[in-house]
């Protein structure tokens, strides 16, 4: 990559100086002018030679510059503050500053975005956005504290590059290997602040970062990086994770994904970034300097799966109309009703915990995390060959498939009755007793659908090769006889699927006290059958 001054961060071809992109197949970064391809070391080692020379540049400016550096005695926050400027308290817990020498602890980053608006437009802006959008509270406290904003660049860390991800999903076994890139993430290494509040003010414009000189600076309060490399590296790959996750999940058009991300060819650039700060035990405003985002937070938090109840009750109500309106009975309907709403209130209400969440309120809309990343490239080992692979857990086909055979399951005793009767049932014949197979065959269903068949799609996959060319090749991945899932389940639900496994992987060998749960339905499946012929 070729540095420059205007750009820092920018991409250029080390041959032709054309932009280059990150290629996920070859694992490379490819120039498309000339072909030129760099690996992700090479570029990782190229970052790094020019960080040491601009840090030396730095330390030889510091002396002539003019700056002085301050610790909080409460909070442990280091400001660098402009010679003349009154130093008062810390503007993030109050407490006494006290002067120290500039140590290597205290370098300054090497990038940085300058301030694009004043203070004055920062507080137009806040006060604007709490009179029109913010809650009561929310408007009171910005009145209140509005005269402590104060201008800071803040320490980050600008982070790109590949990253390699292993990707799990809660209710299977089954894991997934992909590579990804991620460009433009900001992290911030500031000890004192809230992370979300911060977030909730991005993005920057990165076409204007540049390369730090103390000229920037004039004028504005330095905070300097006050937590340790460890900490540093755990905030760079919870952002990182956070960031991908929701690509991940687009691109397998599922939610409830997790992910590992492995970033040992990650690009971690330290860079100063402009904010407007309130800060305080019970208020935290921040205002972004380039671009006058708000975000404000009362320090309030809420479960943010409260509604979880919503959901099974929806699903109860539904299973409750299509009775209804299929077996023509108050008594049926209620005895469907009474069983789907146990399942589905177990189903979705097991092991739920509470997920609490700070609530912050921003001018930005919700940020949709992840917009600017790439779309992962999965990989798959099939034969003993790593594939680059698509993956779907829900093709057409397979809902049809799945749809066609409950409907099929549950109308089987009626279809036999209207087949042995020709097609046209006598005055003996009361097609209502395929409600007694309805007993047995809707709850069966619900449970299949709802909790086995939610497994067993993300154990079992869809795959199709990804050619050279673009074009998706089927794959067909052989279920090897005998082996099963392990199931994160209650024992309320484990006999089940132990069944529906067995049946599916061995037969109706061996079935042992299985034979319970088959003998039941059967014996009812066939006295539906019985009654409807009125025999």
């Amino acid at each position: 990559m070729n540095m420059t001054s205007d750009n820092p961060i920018r991409l250029n071809c080390p041959r032709c100086s054309a932009p280059i992109k990150y290629d996920m197949a070859g694992r490379v970064y490819r120039c498309p002018s000339c072909g030129t391809e760099t690996p992700p070391a090479e570029e990782y080692k190229r970052i790094e030679g020019w960080r040491s020379l601009k840090k030396e540049q730095i330390k030889s400016e510091y002396k002539s510059a003019g700056k002085a550096v301050y610790k909080c005695s409460g909070c442990g926050a280091r400001i660098v503050i402009p010679e003349g400027e009154a130093v008062g308290q810390c503007s993030f817990c109050g407490s006494g500053l006290a002067r120290m020498e500039f140590s290597e602890k205290d370098s300054f980053p090497e990038l940085i975005v300058p301030f694009e608006i004043s203070k004055e437009q920062a507080e137009e802006a806040l006060q604007s956005w709490a009179k029109a959008k913010g809650t009561g509270a929310e408007k009171a406290a910005v009145d209140k504290y509005i005269g402590s904003l104060k201008g800071y660049y803040l320490p980050y860390q600008f982070v790109r590059g590949p990253i390699e991800c292993r990707v799990f999903r809660d209710t299977s076994s089954r894991q997934y290997q992909c590579g990804g890139y991620v460009d433009e993430i900001a992290v911030n290494t500031s000890g004192q602040l809230v992370n979300q509040v911060l977030d909730a003010v991005e993005p920057f414009d990165w076409d204007k970062v540049r390369e730090f000189n103390f000229g920037y600076i004039s004028g504005n309060r330095v905070k300097m990086q006050d937590i340790n490399n460890n900490a540093v590296q755990a905030r760079v790959n919870q952002e990182v994770t956070d960031d991908y996750l929701p690509v991940v999940e687009k691109t397998l058009q599922t939610k409830g994904l997790g992910i590992y991300a492995e970033n040992s060819d990650l690009e971690q650039l330290p860079v100063l970034l402009p904010m407007y700060i309130i800060s305080n035990k019970s208020f935290m405003a921040a205002v972004n300097g380039q671009t006058g985002a708000v975000a404000v937070t009362l320090h309030k938090q809420v479960d943010v799966g409260r509604f979880w109840w919503i959901e099974p009750t929806l699903t109860t109500a539904a299973i409750a109309l299509i009775t209804q309106y299929f077996g023509k009975s108050l008594e049926l309907t209620g005895m469907m009703s009474l069983v789907a709403g146990l399942v589905a209130f177990v189903a979705f209400g097991q092991d739920r915990m509470k997920h609490m969440q700070l609530i912050v309120h921003s001018s930005n809309k919700k940020p949709d995390k992840g917009s600017k990343q790439a779309v992962p490239l999965f990989r798959e080992l099939v034969d003993g060959r790593e594939m680059n692979v698509d993956i779907r857990f829900f093709p057409p086909s397979r809902i049809i498939k799945n749809l066609l055979g409950t409907l099929l399951f549950n109308l089987m005793p009626l279809l036999i009755v209207l087949l042995l009767v020709g097609g046209s049932p006598s005055a003996k014949t009361d097609l209502s007793y395929i409600g007694l197979w309805w007993v047995i065959s809707i709850p069966f269903t619900f449970i299949y659908w709802l909790a086995y068949l939610r497994r067993d799609v993300y154990d079992n996959p869809v795959l199709r090769e990804i050619m050279p060319d673009g074009r998706l090749r089927p794959i067909k991945i052989k279920r090897e006889k005998g082996s099963r899932p392990e199931y994160q389940t209650s024992s309320r639900s484990a006999a089940l699927f132990a069944l529906i496994d067995h049946i599916r992987t061995e037969g109706f060998k061996d079935l042992g006290i299985f034979w319970i749960l088959i003998i039941l339905p059967v014996l009812m499946f066939v006295m539906s059958i019985v009654l409807m012929l009125g025999a």
